[in-house]
């Protein structure tokens, strides 16, 4: 029986300030949904202990943003569910970054796992690579997708790396691709990044 709250765990890292990071700055971040969108969040700046006072932030029954409320397990639903999330357009980064998003909020079954398998596999425009090792150490399969970044002349590059045996999602980077002034070489630099490092159901929520 699965237990009251999904509690999930990441780290997350970003060059500038956005909803879901402080710019400069590495935080763990825990949360503790309920099915009625309430949620207990905990960040804690890393690397820890910290001079920095955890943040804690709480939502209220029905408050807590969802994309949706379940993955479906059928693809073409979920490529649905994924393109629509946010009012995005459908395009290659933009799957890759509702996915992110899903498990980011989601726990997700085998079926629903393979879905988002059979999605990427039917998506143009992707790139898939060999076995690349995130920033945790661990070994997975990375599929990409370039697309004009927010800063003039450049491309944002988002990587999914995906655990080959259970379809889970282990992180996301964005790499920033600047042109160098006078020259064709492209300079390189990590824009931002989450570790996917927990997933589960717990009836322990804590209360502060």
């Amino acid at each position: 029986m699965l237990g009251r709250y999904l509690h999930t765990r990441q780290q997350i890292w970003s060059a500038i300030d956005t909803p879901e990071a402080t710019g400069g700055v590495t935080q763990e971040v825990q949360r503790w949904r309920a099915t009625d969108r309430s949620a207990h969040e905990l960040r804690v700046t890393l690397p820890s202990p910290s001079s920095a006072a955890p943040i804690i932030r709480d939502f209220a029954p029905g408050t807590y943003p969802l994309d949706f409320v379940r993955p479906s397990s059928l693809p073409e639903i979920l490529a649905g569910q994924l393109a629509r999330a946010g009012n995005r357009l459908p395009g290659p980064e933009h799957y890759l970054r509702a996915i992110s998003n899903m498990f980011k909020n989601h726990c997700l079954d085998n079926a629903q796992r393979a879905a988002v398998v059979q999605i990427l596999t039917d998506t143009d425009g992707l790139e898939f690579h060999g076995v690349v090792v995130d920033r945790a150490g661990r070994a997975g399969v990375a599929v990409s997708a370039t697309s004009p970044s927010p800063v003039a002349g450049g491309e944002l590059r988002d990587v999914l790396l995906f655990n080959p045996q259970t379809g889970d999602l282990l992180s996301h980077e964005q790499v920033l691709q600047v042109s160098r002034p006078g020259s064709a070489v492209r300079q390189a630099a990590v824009y931002s990044y989450v570790l996917y490092l927990a997933c589960d159901y717990t009836d322990q929520r804590p209360s502060s």
